[in-house]
């Protein structure tokens, strides 16, 4: 019978330290991880306080995706969203050239159209969005009972005729 030569011990006696260490670590303070060639995970040992009947796992938390923000749309790409919007973009620089001219903006508010505005009536409202959508109603409305230069001329003047200065600038614009 042959007898096996003795193995060098130390290198397991080390790792069993370690190990040894790690549970006593892991049991009595918090969570913590071991790397040698493989990972292991020990979570602390969680005892029920006095009075307590149920022992609660520690609550994991979940991280979730941020969401990109949303880029807010563009005059423009806002005013040609609406079915009359190449109209809409055009009457917009007529009365404010593109909103520059807006006085409304001197009190935080809009009305780059020059939608229900007179000499004696000065609307302003919170958002582009609604003045838009009310322009691009009328446009819808009376652009079923009139031409293109009537509806205008009738936006800028308040009357229907074939053709006006408005209607002769509106067409100059691309």
């Amino acid at each position: 019978m042959k007898t096996l030569p003795k193995r060098n011990n130390t290198a397991l006696i080390i790792v069993s330290a370690i190990l040894l260490s790690n549970i006593f670590t892991a049991v009595f303070w918090n969570t913590y991880y071991v790397q040698i060639p493989w990972v292991i995970t020990l979570r602390p040992l969680i005892l029920p306080r006095k009075g307590q009947t149920k022992v609660e796992s520690p609550k994991t938390k979940i991280f979730e995706p941020t969401k990109a923000p949303v880029k807010p749309l563009t005059d423009k790409e806002l005013i040609m969203s609406k079915k009359n919007g190449a109209i809409l973009w055009k009457v917009y620089g007529l009365e404010s050239t593109w909103g520059k001219n807006d006085l409304c903006k001197r009190d935080g508010t809009v009305n780059g159209f020059g939608y229900g505005q007179n000499y004696s009536v000065w609307n302003c409202f919170d958002s582009l969005e609604t003045v838009v959508n009310k322009v691009d109603a009328w446009f819808e409305t009376k652009l079923k009972t009139y031409s293109l230069s009537e509806s205008l001329c009738l936006y800028n003047s308040g009357n229907v005729t074939k053709s006006c200065d408005y209607y002769k600038n509106y067409l100059t614009l691309n």
